[in-house]
């Protein structure tokens, strides 16, 4: 009621402010340190990247003190202004930079032109999760159209005590991907290894920590 009623004149939070609330007089926003992003481990840090930026732009320059119109501007904190897949967001728009998006995907073989599963694991002695991993690696059934990459430490090393390490498969085919889930699980089950410490596998994971 108080940002409502104009008694605010600068508004400071998370990106929660630009999820659908509609403040009249709103004529300037800024998001910071958008390079996070912009060089993110997980390939969709630049999704939601353009979506963010996008719906803060949707925020700014609405209605006025009477329902005039403002103008509305936002900035972008970066040290990557030449940035391609910025450049292409600021001047072309989120349609055109969804095109990028997409054809950067097309050429990795990243979703949605491919589907991916995440073995994950943590151990309390450094070296065991990727001792881990190497042996599931090497127990991975091999498959036409499925390729693993790793293992690798997780972008956060250590977490409560754990060190933790991850094996990424990618896959043409879903069916497939699964038809090997199947058998690779129960080989990874029979492990001695995979009772002394946290493992997990997570089918289209929503980020890759």
């Amino acid at each position: 009621m108080i940002v409502r009623g104009g008694a605010v004149d600068i508004l400071v939070g998370t990106q929660v402010l630009a999820k659908g609330h509609d403040f009249a007089g709103l004529s300037f926003a800024a998001v910071l340190d958008v390079d996070q992003a912009l060089y993110g481990s997980d390939f969709r840090a630049l999704e939601r990247m353009g979506q963010l930026v996008t719906q803060v732009a949707g925020r700014v320059g609405r209605a006025g003190p009477r329902g005039s119109q403002l103008a509305g501007e936002v900035i972008l904190q970066t040290h990557q202004p030449q940035h391609p897949m910025l450049r292409v967001l600021v001047e072309h728009g989120y349609g055109a930079f969804t095109e990028a998006l997409l054809a950067e995907r097309r050429a990795f073989g990243l979703p949605p032109f491919s589907h991916l599963a995440l073995l994950r694991a943590e151990a309390p002695e450094e070296g065991e999760a990727m001792h881990f991993l190497n042996t599931a690696r090497r127990e991975l059934p091999q498959t036409e159209g499925i390729d693993a990459l790793g293992p690798a430490p997780a972008t956060m090393q250590k977490r409560a005590g754990h060190h933790r390490a991850q094996l990424l498969l990618r896959a043409v085919s879903r069916a497939a991907l699964h038809r090997l889930l199947d058998e690779w699980i129960a080989r990874l089950e029979a492990l001695p290894a995979s009772r002394r410490l946290r493992w997990s596998i997570d089918v289209d994971p929503g980020d890759l920590f």
